[in-house]
């Protein structure tokens, strides 16, 4: 009997390694017990120590809390004056940028998003022109709830518009539009006889008055004295619209440098940043001004991001029909369809140098060697 080897030392030190301290703020995960009963305040107070995503929604709530509790702590006599010069909005400790994408207002968070409006739990909303058309849109027709693997040619074919899961018939975009002509013949009268200077938010303002719903969260922006930054306001169907206006009357004109380089009127609030949302808040640089002057107050800056799985309703670079992202250009196309008429899908995930060659002649973009795809060895275009 061979006598016993003594255990590697490395394998000791790899396997049998002492613990070290763990951070101050661990805690033990425990998930919600439900023996005792539903309780949905303590089921959500125990997502802190579930793990995974329960914990981020869990620290996103108390960032929240945080922000809250800032606003309404007392401010002195001076904080109140300098306050009071970021326009009609009750000057406060913490000032609460919401921003959000069309999406969220095309689906049920349109409700939360107005419930805050509604109660001034915000004080500024950034968002893009699909934010605001879309929450007009629902005031004139319903948006209905489909399938993500709903196909786009036969929804195209009957009329439908797919966002995500959601269906929006072309007859809303129709009513909109009727809904829409005479506020922008009004706009232009304005313009002409008045002098007034149309903004992205003076405009969300008045097409939040004039459709007096409530439900619309539009309309509690301009009750509520809550701005609405939307410097692409023309970047969907409203901007088709102007732009179909101005064949009719030409005119209008709507200013959207404002925030970026000066301060509004005493009817907006005065030297804010401009952005689409989320992707101008998360800009520095165009936050610059006013971080600034939360610094200025004494307030701490934080973001929240929420919001980046799939299935979320946002298919920016992916196809519509729910392919891989870098499958969809060979499938949309023109002039690059498979041998035999088949599946156009590539059989790799890559586009190869010759690919790029023969896509940058279909587009029209000047390539090299002439008639020859620049691919690697020379020769003929590889077929695709």
């Amino acid at each position: 009997m061979a006598a016993p080897a003594p255990v590697p030392a490395g394998a000791l030190r790899a396997v049998l390694k002492p613990s070290g301290p763990l951070p101050t703020e661990s805690l033990p995960v425990r998930g919600y017990d439900f023996s005792g009963g539903p309780d949905h305040a303590a089921l959500l107070r125990s997502f802190r120590t579930t793990g995974f995503q329960a914990t981020s929604f869990a620290q996103a709530v108390a960032e929240i809390q945080r922000m809250i509790a800032a606003k309404l702590e007392p401010l002195s006599e001076e904080e109140r004056a300098r306050a009071a010069l970021g326009g009609r909005r009750p000057p406060s400790g913490c000032t609460i940028f919401l921003g959000f994408t069309s999406n969220l207002v095309s689906s049920g968070v349109r409700e939360t998003i107005r419930y805050l409006l509604q109660h001034n739990m915000v004080d500024v909303v950034v968002t893009t022109a699909g934010g605001v058309e879309e929450d007009l849109i629902k005031c004139l027709a319903p948006t209905y709830i489909g399938d993500f693997s709903l196909r786009g040619q036969d929804l195209r074919r009957s009329g439908i518009n797919r966002i995500g899961n959601l269906l929006v018939p072309n007859d809303n975009y129709c009513k909109f539009e009727d809904w829409l002509m005479p506020i922008l013949e009004q706009m232009v009268d304005e313009q002409e006889t008045q002098g007034v200077r149309w903004t992205p938010s003076k405009m969300i303002a008045r097409l939040g008055k004039e459709i007096d719903n409530p439900e619309s969260i539009c309309y509690w922006a301009q009750k509520n004295n809550i701005p609405v930054l939307s410097p692409a306001l023309t970047d969907g169907s409203l901007g088709d619209m102007i732009f179909f206006h101005s064949y009719k009357r030409p005119g209008l004109v709507l200013d959207i440098v404002e925030g970026h380089l000066r301060q509004e009127d005493g009817d907006d609030h005065p030297g804010r940043g401009a952005g689409e949302a989320p992707h101008r808040q998360r800009q520095p640089h165009e936050e610059r001004g006013r971080l600034l002057r939360l610094r200025q107050h004494g307030a701490g800056v934080r973001r929240l991001r929420l919001g980046s799985a799939a299935g979320r309703g946002r298919v920016l670079g992916q196809d519509p029909d729910g392919c891989h992202p870098r499958q969809g250009l060979r499938r949309r196309l023109p002039g690059f369809s498979a041998a035999g008429g088949g599946d156009v899908r590539p059989k790799s995930r890559r586009l190869s140098l010759g690919d790029t060659g023969r896509l940058r002649r279909w587009l029209g973009v000047p390539g090299v060697g002439g008639g020859v795809s620049p691919h690697l060895g020379g020769g003929p275009e590889p077929p695709l």
